[in-house]
């Protein structure tokens, strides 16, 4: 809908707001104060006003700070041509440090001026710049639906659908006609809930006329023998024209007609008698609030507006800085709901979206008024009025009760004025049914959370929530399947309750969620069956999240079902769980161990804590899984998982146990070979020799290897999980190598390295310059003539190894930690089975580039020696076993097993990480080879020194011969050390390091894997000092 100021509304209402934008001392709370006052239908006047406040934000924050970038993004919707000409003028300065910010914001704004560069972008078939192409008015510019279509080559269904809205502005409805056709593959913005696509397809109104008309002529024909669409495509069809058209909400039921402007009586329960101080206090002193800040607001919702923003104003005045942000969010919620387009504030089933989509504002030519111009540079904030740092927030209108009533976690203590609480009564409120008029207490008061300078509580370790599920069967809830029949699993999370659905053996760890929520995708795998929907996460602990049905349908024969659900954040892990039941026949009782059941396989809520992580294409789950026909104690067979947001699917996989360990002997040998030569040759410069017989015939074999892995899964119909995947394996037991996995083809016995093999090692590129990213054909794939390193994917991509025994032991990057400190110290050991010159040599080679570097020669130094947090643990000890259980040797074995041996059960944070600091340490761990069959012991002790505050853990998919040790090591302390991008993460480092290592002739590099959070990033290290330090 189109903002106009509204009868119900007057400009001088937001002065509070205006008068905090221009004085606070915190630009986020100066910005934020603009942001909510941008919610209200503003007219001309107050937009103008705003500039003096918020211009200063844009020349005044440091460039390229999150804050001045969020600053610009909001100027972009500010409907002045002065403003939107100057954002316009810095889009095209090359010099503008956030350019990419002001250009996303101006587009998202439907900015003309951005189009013909945003069709030059969206050549590349992102489905976003296509959105942003659709709700741009490109009925108002003198393009035509050909000078669009030129740019549509080979679009994905997600942006061809938004391609058809943006040329049906233009009068070409043929695109969406084709894009919603029963041929067409469905677009997955229709795959989740339905809310979440009607939000998204009605942020395009207002459309133009004939495009509604097109739009309603084809629901008109809905049904009819000229469409006769399957149900997906048919839904999708009435999505889109009730959210384009606003003829309808999300469930086909008519919107209430427009209303002016005004005050909101919530429905029932969401009625509250309180004064609007009294609601908002409690709720941020509250650690689990009955409701969440959205609901919040359509409880306040029904205060005339002038006095809702006077009176949560002068509640902000008196708040530190994280309450005054979350206080003007919720006031800005408030103004949605006023205006009639905030979602509806039920959770779960009765959930919807608003009425309206959020206020389009018209562009208002303002080039007259010299007062539009952006002013000069800012005036300095004044100092804080008499706010000092702890200062307490004793709060008027407070429940004694509810105040004093003990919280865990991060309730903050609430004190009360004894005055209010002896002697003064609490205000009275009008009856529910009508707009209440504000209560405003001028008291001093005293805010519930500590001082802006102080730390803030330690929150709850553990969130109460779980997963929960129930099943339902023609429209009735059950605790077992019904075999031969279409179930739906109900899920989603929430407290437990006596409500007879089940919830997971594991409660959520605590983190902070984003005040909106979280949308997940949830998905679901069983065999050859899966189903994927979204649902929104409140912020509240105590906020049930929304339902999401999965569908589920069990042959009759089956007697049990055991499925998994993942969770995911954009696209990474968030939660695993297996949902299981037995199958029963229609009217078959059911036995006391029959009911449903769910177990938590992987819990990581770190995920959500860094804004700018990538997010991963897929992940993959490797371990047993129970498919169709399994008995309920069966282990089920070993099997690959993928989920990629359209529900997971199955492969068969088997172990490759066996096949890594006589690859390893070949790779073992070559190397042994390669290393002599190599000392045998003085001076040679270190290089991947193309031309080796030796280095050929194994990189051949590794390949070979490698499509042997691929081709077991492409005959599955496996497709390609992108470039960035997470990898959990359940089975202890066994590693699976996915970085030897190669989809280049399976080499013929002459086969070669590839033309542009160096090329592509040195690059950062993902495309091989002589191979290309074309498929191969049948004969290509069956007999490749070539190796391409790029067939590799531990060369490729970028792959995350996820511990699900020690997700909340090890240390993971945070919004406020995000990179890893440089790295300035190290400890060093070797056992002395690595030969003594490259022991010396690896020593040398450490201090040499790490002033602060300890060399510790037997357990107990290095036990002291991790007392002073070293950054880089550097370990090339022996492994080995006796009968009770397997060891860790370092140093001389004459020191005596105290000394030299750990053993596992010895393997504590005493020798890691002593105290949990975080961030925790990189620990590189290359333990020599012992010859045994078997070294999968070695593969577990890698994970326990994971779990242990360990930031990163570098290591092998197997062991190594101990003189192939100490120059691996050598080399990976080099390229860890010559890091020089701070914003890469660590999984890119990760895949450059390996290419630049094989490019030096480190074959072992194919086998280098990383345990930990791929999102890490690595802190260049200073330059490094003059002279030698001493040991």
């Amino acid at each position: 809908m189109t903002a106009t100021p509204s009868g119900g509304f007057a400009d001088e209402w937001i002065r509070p707001l205006l008068e905090l934008a221009d004085r606070d001392p915190s630009p986020a709370v100066r910005l934020a104060a603009l942001a909510a006052a941008a919610h209200f239908p503003l007219g001309r006047r107050a937009w103008q006003q705003m500039i003096a406040p918020g211009w200063p934000l844009v020349t005044a924050l440091p460039a390229g700070s999150p804050l001045r970038r969020q600053a610009l993004a909001f100027a972009a919707g500010v409907p002045l041509r002065t403003v939107r000409d100057e954002l316009r003028r810095m889009a095209d300065d090359p010099d503008e440090a956030d350019r990419d910010a002001i250009v996303a914001a101006l587009e998202e704004a439907g900015d003309p001026s951005r189009l013909p560069a945003l069709l030059a972008r969206a050549e590349n078939g992102d489905p976003e710049l296509w959105r942003r192409l659709a709700l741009a008015p490109l009925e108002e510019t003198p393009l035509t639906p050909r000078d669009v279509m030129r740019h549509a080559d080979g679009l994905d269904p997600d942006a061809t659908f938004w391609l058809g809205l943006a040329v049906g502005r233009l009068g070409n409805f043929a695109v969406l006609e084709d894009a919603l056709s029963p041929a067409a593959p469905l677009p997955t913005l229709f795959w989740g809930s339905p809310w979440t696509a009607y939000e998204r397809i009605a942020t395009l109104r207002p459309i133009p006329d004939r495009l509604r008309a097109a739009l309603e002529h084809l629901l008109a024909r809905l049904g009819g023998p000229e469409t006769p669409l399957d149900h997906d495509h048919a839904r999708a069809l009435r999505l889109t024209v009730w959210a384009a058209t606003g003829s309808a909400n999300a469930e086909g039921s008519p919107l209430p007609p427009p209303r002016p402007f005004g005050p909101v009586v919530a429905p029932e329960p969401f009625r509250s008698d309180k004064p609007v101080a009294r609601l908002l206090h409690e709720q941020l002193a509250t650690a689990r609030p009955t409701h969440d800040d959205g609901q919040i607001a359509w409880m306040i919702a029904g205060t005339p507006t002038a006095d809702l923003i006077g009176e949560v104003v002068l509640l902000i005045r008196q708040a530190p800085e994280p309450a005054q942000l979350r206080l003007l969010d919720i006031l800005a919620q408030s103004a949605d709901v006023q205006a009639g387009c905030a979602p509806t504030p039920f959770r779960g089933v009765l959930a919807g979206g608003g009425t309206a989509p959020p206020l389009r504002h018209a562009l208002i030519d303002d080039r007259t008024r010299s007062s539009a111009r952006p002013p000069g540079p800012p005036v300095p904030p004044p100092p804080p009025a008499s706010r000092p740092r702890g200062f307490g927030f004793e709060m008027p209108d407070v429940d004694i009760a509810s105040a004093s009533r003990s919280a865990p976690g991060s309730a903050p203590h609430v004190t009360l004025s004894e005055d209010r609480t002896r002697s003064t009564p609490l205000p009275s409120s009008p009856p529910p049914g009508r707009a209440r008029s504000a209560t405003i207490d001028t008291a001093p008061v005293a805010f519930p959370t500590t001082g802006r300078g102080a730390a803030p509580p330690a929150a709850a370790e553990t969130d109460e929530r779980h997963v929960r599920a129930t099943i339902l069967h023609e429209g009735k809830r059950r605790d077992t399947f019904v075999a031969g029949a279409a179930n739906v699993i109900r899920c989603w999370i929430g407290l437990p309750e006596d409500d007879g659905a089940a919830s997971s053996d594991a409660a959520i760890p605590t983190v902070p969620i984003p005040q909106k929520g979280l949308e997940l995708t949830v998905e679901l795998c069983w065999g050859d069956r899966r189903d994927s929907t979204t649902l929104l996460l409140p912020a509240s602990r105590s906020a049930r999240s929304g339902d999401c049905d999965l569908r589920l349908d069990v042959p009759a024969d089956e007697r049990y079902v055991s499925a998994e659900i993942m969770f995911r954040y954009r696209g990474r892990s968030f939660e695993v769980v297996r949902v299981e039941a037995a199958a029963l026949a229609p009217g078959e009782a059911a036995g006391p161990r029959d009911a449903l059941r769910i177990r938590t396989q992987l819990s990581r809520r770190e995920v959500i804590a860094v804004d700018d992580a990538q997010p991963c294409n897929s992940t993959l789950v490797f371990g047993d899984g129970a498919d169709p026909g399994d008995p309920p104690a069966a282990n089920g067979k070993p099997s690959l998982r993928v989920f990629d947001g359209s529900g997971g699917r199955n492969y068969a996989l088997k172990s490759p146990g066996k096949a890594i360990e006589a690859l390893n002997t070949v790779l073992f040998s070559t190397e042994k070979s390669l290393v002599r030569r190599l000392a045998a040759s003085p001076g040679k410069e270190e290089a991947l020799d193309a031309g080796d017989e030796e280095v050929r015939i194994l990189l051949r074999d590794m390949a070979r290897f490698g499509a042997g892995l691929f081709n077991q899964l492409d005959q599955q119909g496996f497709a390609d999980p992108g470039d960035r995947i997470q990898l959990l394996s359940l089975d202890p037991d066994v590693v699976l190598p996915l970085e030897f996995v190669h989809d280049r083809g399976y080499p013929v016995d002459a086969a070669h390295l590839c033309s542009g093999w160096q090329g592509a090692l040195e690059a950062n590129a993902t495309v091989c310059p002589a191979c290309g990213a074309a498929p191969l054909t049948a004969d290509a794939r069956r007999h490749a003539q070539t190796v391409c390193p790029l067939g590799f994917w531990s060369l490729r991509k970028v792959i995350e190894r996820l511990n699900p025994d020690g997700a909340a032991s090890t240390s993971a990057p945070m919004a406020n930690r995000r990179s890893l400190p440089a790295i300035d110290s190290a400890v060093f050991a070797s056992s002395n089975k690595v030969p003594e010159d490259e022991r010396n040599a690896t020593w040398e080679a450490i201090r040499a580039r790490i002033a602060s570097a300890t060399l510790a020669r037997h357990w107990d130094e290095w036990h002291d020696a991790v007392k002073r947090h070293p950054r880089l643990l550097i370990a090339l000890p022996h492994h080995d076993e006796e009968p009770l259980e397997d060891f860790l040797e370092i140093g001389d074995e004459s020191l005596g097993r105290d000394l030299a041996r750990l053993g596992r059960g010895q393997i504590r944070p005493d020798y890691v990480n002593p105290d949990g600091r975080e961030p925790g340490p990189i620990l590189l761990l290359l333990g020599c080879r012992t010859g045994a069959e078997s070294e999968l012991g070695y593969v577990q002790l890698v994970r326990e020194f994971q779990k242990l505050k360990t930031a990163i853990v570098l290591g092998t998919l197997a062991q190594i011969l101990g003189r192939h040790a100490a120059p691996l090591a050598r080399e990976l302390v080099t390229q860890l050390l010559d890091v020089n991008d701070p914003d890469a993460d660590f999984g890119t480092l990760m895949r450059r390091v390996r290419r630049r290592m094989l490019a030096r002739g480190y074959l072992l590099a194919l086998c280098l894997v990383a345990l930990g959070d791929a999102e890490w990033r690595l802190t260049p290290p200073p330059r490094p000092a003059t002279g030698t330090p001493s040991p």
